[in-house]
């Protein structure tokens, strides 16, 4: 065979191998590619799924920020309830010993016209029981208090035996027999009734919270 017939043989074969040779080399490039791909895919995925749970945390995170925020909300809500009320307890509390410290010294004084007193003794036990009972009045005129019905009638029955002192002192003055010695006499009786009357209700508001 001639060399040019060799030529001629060899010729074609070289181009196949170059080709197969060619084709391989792109075959394992197109692999490597895919791989590369599949490799950035999964990477993109799990950054994507970090991303993901990063937001769910954070997203958690402030869920439970507002819910610690609104449970310390109520919490401080229902601190001042339970103080305010506290407050108003013990303001109640001081209130009925005063007003009870007060009744009793007035309670104390009317009892005794049941027994007989003179003009003396009675202006004299009505100057304590008006003290207690003027710092009593005093000490609540200007609160909430001032409007409950015990305030009201301790107030009255102080009124009333204040007014039947001097009257009293009037009648000293005046004839026993004469028409303004008797007037005089049931204004008297008429101030020590109606501070009977009233130390009775206040008893009893003072009993019924009032």
């Amino acid at each position: 065979m001639t060399s040019g017939e060799r030529r001629n043989v060899l010729l074609p074969l070289l181009l196949l191998l170059a080709i197969i040779v060619g084709g391989a080399a792109g075959y394992q490039s197109n692999l490597q590619r895919v791989r590369k791909a599949i490799d950035d895919n999964a990477s993109q995925r799990a950054v994507a799924r970090e991303q993901a749970t990063g937001w769910l945390r954070e997203s958690q995170d402030r869920v439970a920020a507002v819910k610690r925020a609104e449970q310390e909300r109520q919490n401080a809500e229902a601190r001042r309830l339970r103080e305010t009320q506290e407050r108003e307890r013990a303001a109640r509390d001081a209130y009925y010993t005063a007003a009870i410290s007060a009744l009793e010294e007035l309670e104390k004084l009317h009892s005794e016209l049941d027994v007989g007193v003179n003009y003396r003794h009675y202006s004299d036990a009505l100057r304590t029981a008006h003290v207690a009972a003027k710092q009593f009045l005093i000490t609540y005129e200007n609160g909430p208090e001032s409007k409950l019905p015990s305030y009201k009638s301790i107030g009255l029955a102080d009124e009333s035996l204040t007014l039947a002192v001097k009257a009293w002192r009037l009648q000293l003055d005046l004839s026993e027999g004469s028409p303004s010695y008797e007037k005089t006499e049931r204004i008297i009786q008429s101030c020590w009734n109606g501070a009977g009357a009233s130390l009775q209700s206040a008893r009893k508001q003072l009993a019924e919270g009032k």
